[in-house]
């Protein structure tokens, strides 16, 4: 078996390098730049002579390298100060009458409300006025009697009572609730008899017809009141 560049004594790889027969590495140098005091110096064990001669005139690569290094070990080997902490200066008091501007004439005569909002006292005399209650106007009802209806009078019937005074306190509460509807109409109480019991009959008057009449107690019914068109005989 053949040894491989790799696994050939140093003496021969670098032997084998000097002649260029390696195959897969790159030469080191080219023989005819090398003396024979040299190549044999070298073969006799002498590798300075080699190595001196090769690297004759050559400016050693790295220098700018190895000079940053140096620096970087000596900044690391300097003390790490750290900046000292300026403290700021204690806050002193400030006098607002210091601040404040004065006020000048410019700002009182500047346009606005020259004169407070606030209501003025009350005067000490001052004595409020009680508000007196309106006087409903007097509501004044025209009773008919029954007896002076000619036959076939357009009426109302509002009900039947067993006195005359209820009949007309009746019409007064109807009055208060419908007083649109009984406007302009009159009162008229007929007292009556039926199976031995009297009572009297509360109707109202002043209807052009039947129909009107109808109306009328339509009105009524529809807000829970007693009406019933009726005929005088």
């Amino acid at each position: 078996m053949a040894l491989t560049d790799d696994d050939q004594p140093m003496q021969a790889a670098l032997t084998t390098n000097i002649s260029g027969a390696g195959r897969d590495r790159a030469p080191v140098a080219d023989t005819s730049d090398l003396s024979t005091e040299a190549v044999a110096a070298y073969q006799g064990g002498d590798i300075d002579a080699l190595v001196a001669e090769l690297t004759d005139g050559v400016t050693p690569l790295g220098q700018d390298a190895l000079n940053g290094a140096e620096q970087l070990s000596a900044a690391a080997a300097a003390p790490n100060t750290a900046p000292a902490i300026v403290q700021p200066e204690p806050l002193q008091p400030v006098s607002i009458a210091a601040v404040a501007p004065a006020p000048n004439a410019a700002l009182r005569n500047a346009p606005g409300v020259r004169v407070s909002l606030r209501p003025a006292a009350r005067p000490a005399r001052f004595s409020p006025t009680r508000a007196v209650a309106a006087t409903p106007a007097a509501r004044t009802t025209q009773d008919v009697s029954p007896d002076s209806l000619p036959a076939g009078t357009r009426l109302a019937q509002l009900g039947a009572y067993e006195s005359a005074e209820v009949a007309r306190a009746e019409w007064d509460r109807i009055h208060g609730r419908f007083a649109d509807y009984l406007e302009g109409k009159k009162r008229v109480i007929q007292k009556a008899e039926s199976g031995g019991r009297t009572f009297y009959r509360l109707r109202a008057m002043g209807f052009a017809d039947l129909s009107d009449a109808r109306r009328f107690c339509s009105a009524l019914v529809a807000g829970n009141a007693d009406c019933i068109p009726v005929t005088t005989r």
